[in-house]
C-alpha cells in the first residue's frame, strides 16, 4: 500500500544541492491546493522565525542526515528520468488550463463532464496524443459547496460517450505552471534553482482534475503520449 502524502530529500553530489520532492494522492490533496499549502506553511515558518518562535534544535531535522556517518553508508541511488523515458511504454503529459466557472445545467452547476472533455480534445492536439478509451474527472468543490473529502467528486468518462455540449463556454486558455508560485518558495533565504510538477495516472487512460480558483478554475488534462 503506498502512502497518501510523503516527502523525499536527496543531496546531490558534489555542490551539494538538495532536492526536494512532495508527493500526494489527489484524494488527499489537489495539485493547486498542495502548492497553496506548501506556500502557506512556509510563510508561517518564517513568521515563527522572524518573532524567535521556531524550534532552535527541530525535532525532525533531516538535513543532518547526511552528515552521520552511520547512516551515509544506506544510501538510495537515484536515476535520471531521461534514461527511463526510452524504455517507459505509459509516459504521459499535462496541459494546464484556466477556464471561466460557467453554468451549464439546469440545476446553475458545473458540468465537469463538458468541461474536461473540451480540455483533453485540446490537450491531445496540442500533445500529439491519440484518442483515448477513457479518462477521469476529478473535480474539487469550491469552499461554499463542500469542505474536505465531501467537497470532491471522481467520475468516469468513455471515448464512445454522447459527447456533451457546453464545454466551449468555459473560454479556455492554456496556463502556465509558475502560476500555482511554487518558484518563489523560500527555504534557508534561498529560491529553487527549478520547480516541476508531474501527475501521474494508470495505462492508457486520461485524468482531467478541476480545481477552483477565484471566480474561474485551474484544471489540468493529463493524456498518455
Amino acid at each position: 500500500m503506498c502512502a497518501l502524502c510523503f516527502l523525499q530529500l536527496t543531496r546531490f553530489q558534489g555542490d551539494g544541492g538538495y532536492a526536494v520532492g512532495v508527493s500526494c494522492s489527489l484524494m488527499l490533496c489537489d495539485p493547486l491546493a498542495l502548492a497553496r499549502f506548501l506556500l502557506s506553511w512556509v510563510r508561517t515558518h518564517a513568521a515563527m522565525k522572524a518573532q524567535n518562535k521556531a524550534t532552535t534544535n527541530p525535532m525532525m531535522q533531516y538535513a543532518s542526515y547526511f552528515q552521520r556517518a552511520d547512516t551515509m553508508t544506506r544510501r538510495i541511488k537515484s536515476i535520471l528520468l531521461d534514461t527511463l523515458a526510452a524504455t517507459d511504454t505509459n509516459s504521459v503529459e499535462t496541459v494546464l488550463f484556466r477556464a471561466a466557472a460557467a453554468t451549464t445545467t439546469a440545476t446553475g452547476t458545473t458540468d465537469h463532464r463538458a468541461l474536461a472533455r473540451a480540455c483533453v480534445d485540446q490537450a491531445s492536439e496540442r500533445l500529439g496524443a491519440g484518442k483515448m478509451p477513457r479518462f477521469s474527472v476529478v473535480a474539487v468543490a469550491k469552499p461554499e459547496e463542500g469542505k474536505g473529502p465531501a467537497g470532491m467528486t471522481v467520475e468516469t468518462c468513455q471515448a464512445d460517450e454522447q459527447p456533451v455540449s457546453g464545454g466551449d463556454e468555459h473560454k479556455l486558455e492554456v496556463a502556465q505552471w509558475q502560476e500555482l508560485g511554487l518558484d518563489g518558495l523560500v527555504l534557508r533565504e534561498s529560491k529553487p534553482v527549478h520547480v516541476s510538477y508531474s501527475i501521474v495516472t494508470g495505462g492508457d487512460e486520461g485524468l482531467v482534475v478541476v480545481m477552483p480558483d477565484g471566480e474561474g478554475l485551474l484544471v489540468t488534462a493529463t493524456v498518455p503520449k
